[in-house]
Parts: C-alpha cells; sequence; structure tokens
C-alpha cells in the first residue's frame, strides 16, 4: 500500500501535468491536419450552369450548392485519379459518365467534391448542373 506523503503527492501532480500536456499535443495535431484541407466554393455566375477553377486541386474540397435530380458534370484537362463527390448528408454518390464524370444528386444542398491528383499538379475543372426540366 502506497503511504500518502510529499513525494507522493508530487509524482501525482508530476503525472497530471504530463497526461495533461499530452493530450494538449493530439489536439495541436489533429487540428494541424484539418487545417490542410482548403475548402473552395464554386459559384456559379447569375444565368449560368457552370463554374469553374483552375488550379492546384489536391488538399481541396470543392463545395456547390446543388438542387435535387440535377446533374452534375465535372471535366477536367490536367492528370486526375479520381473524383469523390458527396451529398449533404455525406453519402458518396455514383459516377455513372464516361468521357466526363457525371452524377445524380439526390437532394437539395451543399455538395463536396475532391478531386484525387498528384501535389502540385495543376488542373483546370469546370463544374456544370443541369436540370431535366
Amino acid at each position: 500500500m502506497l503511504k500518502w506523503n510529499k513525494e507522493f503527492k508530487h509524482e501525482s501532480c508530476a503525472m497530471k501535468l504530463t497526461k495533461t500536456l499530452l493530450l494538449v499535443c493530439a489536439v495541436c495535431l489533429a487540428s494541424t491536419s484539418f487545417a490542410k484541407t482548403k475548402t473552395t466554393p464554386i459559384v456559379f455566375a447569375k444565368g449560368s450552369s457552370c463554374g469553374a477553377f483552375s488550379g492546384e486541386p489536391s488538399g481541396r474540397v470543392f463545395t456547390l450548392f446543388l438542387l435535387p435530380k440535377q446533374t452534375l458534370e465535372i471535366s477536367y484537362d490536367g492528370v486526375v485519379s479520381d473524383i469523390i463527390v458527396k451529398d449533404p448528408k455525406g453519402r458518396t454518390l455514383t459516377n455513372y459518365g464516361a468521357e466526363v464524370y457525371a452524377y445524380e444528386t439526390t437532394s437539395k444542398g451543399k455538395y463536396s467534391v475532391k478531386v484525387i491528383s498528384n501535389k502540385d499538379e495543376f488542373v483546370n475543372l469546370n463544374f456544370c448542373a443541369y436540370s431535366d426540366n
């Protein structure tokens, strides 16, 4: 059984301080990994059904506000490995396009698009949304 003395009391304080510092370091590391992802909104000009981005898509998440039952087409010039589109609830949409990436929207809201490419790869992206009406 441990005796309660000054030495044990100081050891306990040192252990609490060490645990606190480790927790603070873990939170700092986690927050820096999130900071690396940039959110880039794609806004369509008034009267237009398309928006564009030119630059390095690596480390970015593009966001678009879309309506239900729209066709989202994403075309590009450059090297792209994959394009992942998620609906407002975080569900991944299925690409059904051949020449371009094409997705059918499921609901109204903010969609996120992640373009997988090599770091420092310059790409021209075009985002177009069409309604069947």
